[in-house]
């Protein structure tokens, strides 16, 4: 069908026409289209501009389903940050990296630069959440990142609603949305305070508040500290 072969009208009749220079025809089973004939490819725009709005209303119905989730505070996101997983539909701690992350944070706290934090761990073989070696991106990333504390900041990208669809990060084009309590917490408030402090300041974002019941954590954060001796052992070699 149309709607298969190419994502918009543009790129329909572009691909239909740089086939027939290479001498090779396209049938359109569905639509009952061959553009063998000539006159088929004023028809085939036509298909394929309903294919394309037919496309966009499906992405709009997803964003505005996506918008009601976020302001409900029932949102669940596809995937996970390092340290995460999502079982049975929640998002919950997982073991072997979370003390990877507790890790980090005491490393970035007593003085280590983000750079060595990444060269630490890739020397100790461990992997990043692409399977792939550390960078002092990565890491920055994890420092200022609200999930750690069991909170999530919904709607940081965004993306356009003409096809193709074209991701941004949302810097004010859309609202977001903060919610606190959405999943168990790997660190305190307070340790992310002292890194986001340290690394670019107090976050002004804007923002749309919806409370849940807070978790509580230690100084650290309770899973840091009971799992302390797993936590110690990293990079220890």
């Amino acid at each position: 069908s149309i709607s298969r072969f190419a994502r918009n009208t543009k790129d329909c009749l572009q691909n239909i026409r740089e086939l027939k220079e290479l001498g090779v025809n396209v049938r359109f089973e569905r639509e009952g289209i061959d553009t063998v004939n000539v006159s088929s490819e004023l028809i085939t725009a036509i298909y394929a501009a309903f294919a394309q709005k037919e496309s966009e209303s499906i992405s709009g119905n997803m964003r505005w389903s996506y918008q009601r989730r976020m302001e409900s505070g029932t949102f669940l996101p596809p995937s996970t940050p390092y340290g995460y997983r999502i079982i049975n539909k929640k998002i919950e701690i997982d073991p072997e990296r979370a003390v990877i992350i507790c890790k980090i944070f005491q490393w970035y706290l007593n003085g280590i630069s983000k750079e060595q934090i990444a060269y630490k761990l890739n020397k100790a073989g461990v992997l990043s959440n692409q399977n792939k070696a550390w960078r002092a991106g990565g890491i920055h990333y994890i420092l200022t990142n609200e999930r750690y504390i069991g909170d999530s900041l919904w709607q940081k990208t965004y993306t356009t609603e003409a096809i193709p669809a074209v991701r941004h990060r949302n810097t004010g084009a859309r609202e977001q949305y903060y919610v606190e309590g959405t999943h168990p917490p790997i660190i305190s408030k307070e340790y992310l305070s002292k890194c986001e402090r340290k690394t670019m300041g107090s976050l002004h974002r804007r923002r749309f508040i919806l409370s849940q019941e807070r978790l509580s954590v230690g100084a650290v954060g309770q899973y840091c500290e009971g799992n302390r001796k797993e936590v110690n052992t990293i990079g220890a070699a």
